[in-house]
């Protein structure tokens, strides 16, 4: 049984190290240059619609011409910070700190304007220098509904049309969670009508929230309470069960999709320290 049980984690424990940066370019792709068209697919959250850093777009070029495609527009100011954009029904989201303050910002794909800037809050007070520029996560937009988590914490689910806030959760307060190292940079989950995140609470390694009201729906005590690190949780079916994977601080853990209960974990796949960051791939 044990074997077998092994096994089933060493399967499930295929993780690709890495750090995967998207970079926008707003090009206009004209006929003059003979380039042919090629369909837009959204990227509507962290490493796009699977999580996987697989864009599913064809038709694209293969290499730059001598003097590149020309330049549509550019923008400058947008905050600091590490968050990646995501682009979703021809808007582009990110998050940055603005001063002394956190907030998320939505622009037009077309060109480049400002359609709202909401703010979160105060800026995350980060003790480590290499840190102090802003936010981790990249937005997760789920049709009119986008959800953000800040540096400390705090996951906010906000209007697309017009960045007004719907809701709040502390993974600190509500959860018990204590900020990592580098403070929180998960990218929320969203699946079904559920959305995921990372308190790494005494009991509340992770929560599943109702996307629409903020309401908990369950909370998963992982054996041995391992902290939040970096990483972003993906959703997976195996041998008939859907479960949530997740690199913490202290192990790469499986939970029941439906109620949280704890299903497995790998702590060969974390690193001594607890800074991991790599998102699980599951083949």
């Amino acid at each position: 049984m044990q074997k077998r049980r092994d096994s089933r984690m060493r399967r499930l424990s295929r993780l690709l190290t890495g750090t995967v940066t998207l970079v926008l370019a707003a090009v206009a792709m004209t006929a003059a240059w003979g380039w042919a068209a090629a369909a837009s697919d959204d990227w509507p959250e962290w490493q796009g619609p699977d999580r996987n850093a697989v864009s599913k777009e064809r038709g694209l070029l293969k290499e730059w011409t001598k003097d590149g495609p020309p330049l549509a527009w550019k923008i400058k100011g947008i905050g600091g910070g590490d968050s990646t954009p995501s682009i979703a029904a021809g808007r582009i989201f990110g998050m940055s700190n603005r001063g002394d303050d956190e907030v998320v910002w939505a622009l037009s794909e077309k060109d480049g304007s400002t359609l709202w800037v909401t703010r979160l809050g105060p800026a995350f007070q980060q003790s480590w220098p290499q840190a102090k520029e802003g936010p981790g996560c990249t937005p997760t937009v789920d049709g009119e509904r986008l959800y953000v988590l800040g540096l400390g914490g705090d996951l906010s689910c906000l209007q697309v049309r017009d960045g007004k806030i719907i809701w709040q959760r502390s993974s600190q307060r509500d959860f018990g969670g204590s900020v990592p190292t580098w403070s929180y940079r998960e990218s929320p989950l969203v699946d079904g009508d559920k959305v995921i995140c990372t308190p790494g609470g005494e009991d509340a390694t992770l929560v599943a929230l109702d996307k629409l009201t903020g309401k908990t729906i369950w909370k998963s005590r992982v054996p041995g309470s391992p902290q939040a690190a970096y990483s972003s949780a993906i959703a997976i079916d195996f041998e008939g069960q859907r479960q949530y994977v997740q690199l913490t601080a202290g192990a790469l853990v499986g939970v029941a999709v439906s109620d949280g209960q704890f299903l497995w974990r790998y702590d060969r796949a974390a690193n001594s320290n607890g800074i991991n960051c790599s998102t699980p791939i599951y083949t």
